[in-house]
Parts: C-alpha cells; structure tokens; sequence
C-alpha cells in the first residue's frame, strides 16, 4: 500500500473515532430536570367531583422553588365546600380551602422541586360539584395576591426605563408587601432624595432589579441574599412620586446597581419588566 493511501485511511479513521467520541459524549450527558417554558396554563373544563371525592390531573408540572401557581376558578353548586391545590413530589397536598362562594382563587408559592399534579376535593357529604377555571404560573411577580389590582400608570418607554405599578383605585396599593423578583444578593437599601427608599438586588441570573419609591421600614440591607419569597418592603410614596406606587426596572448588566461607571443607570441595557411577568394581565 502506498504511503498516500495509508495517509488517506488514517485521516478516515481518525475522523470516524472523532464522530464516535461525540456522539459518545452527547448521548452520555447527565439528565437533569428542565423546567417548563413559561407560563405554564392549564385549563380545566367541566370536571365533575362527586361528593365526598377526590380528582387530580393525569398530567403534572415541573416546578422550581419560587415559582408561584395562580389559581383561578369557579364551582357550582356555591355553597359546596371544595379545597383546590397541588399534590407534591413528596406526596402531600399543599391545597386552600373555599367558604362556599363559588369562587377559588388564590396562590401557592412553591417550595419543593419536582413534579406537581392539580387535584380538587370535594369536602360535601351531599353535593356533587362542577369546577371550571384555570391554574398557571410563570416568573415571580413583586405581589403575591392575585387580587391586587394590576395597573400601570407610566409604562416602560424611552424615558422611562421601566414600570410604575398602581392600584385601579387611587392609594389602594400603598403598604402592600413586596417581594423579590429573583435569588439574588442586596446591592443598595437606603434612602435617595429621587428613588425614596429603595432597593437594589444583583440577580443570580445576571439581571439586577431596583424597587423605588417605598416606605420607610426596608426589610432587607445590603448584602443580604434573598429568594423570590424574601420581602423586601412595601409600597410606599417616598421621593420623587406622585402617589403611592412601586417603580420597578431590570437591567441586564449583573454589575453594582446595574449602573455604567458613571454611576447612572445603563439605559442601553434595560429591558421592559413587563416581559417577565408573562402570566400578568395588566391594565394601563
């Protein structure tokens, strides 16, 4: 065999073992839990709970600590006691109870990981009941309570580089808790003439939030590492405001206070809040 066709038959054996080795490579990756996109909606339509039962979905949802799952439904007879929740990875059922309105809405913040599954019970010894409705989740919210009117006043723009989040009534919203948005550690908790009390966090996940505008009585300080249930504050009117709101903006520059070296904020890198919050219906 000549010296150019062993040269020829190696290069294609090498390039063969090279194949191999990746494909190797890939189909050995350790599989790790992925969870779902973002929001996850699931919609329930007529399902019918004998009395004294109970029904769960066959599907579930893998879910994270921190995620938060809105609930959001209606049931016939009204006067029927039913409890709405999850059933956990660890077997339990983390649920709310109804007084018999006809109504079921609240909200669970999820503190294991794993795979969940919507179950209902009907707690009458006498009545069937009918549910319809839905439950979702998707990225942390700064309130926690699906009952807080959701409007903005000053949306995201050029000039105003994030949300200014108020209540449909006027002041309604002032002294609700806030949360944090993300895991994260505080960068800034203090007090400016323009921001009020406010609070800045550097996000795990490179994003760093500023809350504005709040009352006096901060709940976390710099250098703090908070989670998504960690409350940092609550809705107030301090500095530059107008009436009682919460200013909320996300840069995605994981430096201190999200702000260029002049020690402005970096409007070249901020991107509209509203667009984390996919499973929140705002009104303006």
């Amino acid at each position: 065999m000549s010296n150019t066709k062993e040269n020829k038959l190696m290069k294609l054996c090498a390039t063969l073992i090279i194949c191999l080795l990746c494909i190797v490579n890939i189909y050995s990756l350790p599989v790790s839990a992925v969870a779902s996109d973002l929001p996850v909606i699931r919609s329930v339509n007529g399902w019918s709970v004998p009395a004294g039962s109970t029904k769960q979905s066959s599907t579930g949802v893998y879910l994270y600590p921190g995620d938060i799952v809105y609930f959001d439904f209606t049931y016939t007879p009204s006067h029927t006691s039913m409890s709405f929740g999850l059933l956990t990875p660890s077997n339990t059922f983390k649920l709310f109870n109804t007084a018999g309105s006809g109504i079921a809405k609240s909200t669970i913040t999820i503190t294991e990981e794993g795979v969940y599954k919507f179950r209902v019970r009907n707690n009458s010894s006498s009545y069937d009941a009918t549910i319809n409705g839905k439950y979702y989740t998707g990225c942390s919210y700064p309130f926690r309570s699906p009952y807080v009117a959701k409007k903005i006043s000053t949306s995201y723009t050029s000039s105003h580089y994030g949300l200014d989040i108020v209540a449909t009534t006027p002041g309604a919203i002032e002294g609700y808790p806030i949360y944090s948005i993300q895991k994260g550690t505080v960068e800034v908790a203090e007090f400016s003439a323009s921001a009020g009390y406010y609070v800045v966090i550097i996000g795990d996940n490179g994003y760093t939030a500023r809350y504005l505008h709040m009352q006096d009585t901060l709940e976390v300080n710099a250098g703090d590492n908070v989670t998504y249930t960690t409350l940092l504050g609550y809705v107030g009117n301090s500095g530059i405001s107008t009436g009682p709101h919460l200013h909320i903006d996300v840069n995605t520059v994981n430096g201190t206070a999200g702000e260029s070296s002049g020690g402005t904020i970096n409007y070249n890198t901020t991107i509209d809040p509203e667009s984390l919050f996919p499973q929140i219906s705002f009104t303006y």
